[in-house]
């Protein structure tokens, strides 16, 4: 039990995040700058699966930040409901977008950015009570809001 206030946070929209960071991404974190970029030397499991899964996640890119412009400049719905649904789109086996080495270049990388929330967190001095992708729990340390 927790005498201090709790927080329960739904994630919504990690894979629209991961995808619109991952020029971040890229410039500070190895493990994502490999699964990004188009660098021959380094191997991560397969180069025919890394390399098919970078071209599709360019075009993936190029999509989503269309998506953000015409809600942000238009307020488009249809974009905007197709960056809701993104997520299942990619790791949906049903739908003909679905790619499985994305949806495996996607889980990581949305564990990188994940992890990175957790991190961010934690430095503002507040306690994990739960964690999954989905949704965090907090625990505040503050009897008042």
């Amino acid at each position: 039990m927790y005498w201090t206030y709790c927080v329960e946070i739904d994630i919504n929209l990690l894979a629209l995040n991961t995808i619109a960071l991952s020029d971040e991404l890229k410039n500070t974190d190895k493990e994502a700058s490999l699964l990004i970029e188009n660098d021959q030397k380094h191997h991560i499991e397969s180069i025919d699966e890394l390399t098919t899964a970078r071209y599709s996640f360019r075009f993936l890119k190029i999509m989503v930040t269309s998506w953000i412009e015409d809600v942000k400049l238009k307020n488009d719905r249809f974009s905007d409901l197709c960056m809701l649904n993104i997520h299942r789109w990619i790791v949906s086996e049903d739908n003909k977008f679905y790619d499985p080495y994305l949806n495996k270049m996607m889980t990581k990388l949305m564990k990188i950015v994940f992890s990175r929330l957790l991190k961010a967190f934690k430095d503002h001095g507040v306690q994990i009570v739960f964690a999954n992708m989905n949704k965090i729990i907090i625990n505040t340390h503050k009897y008042t809001l």
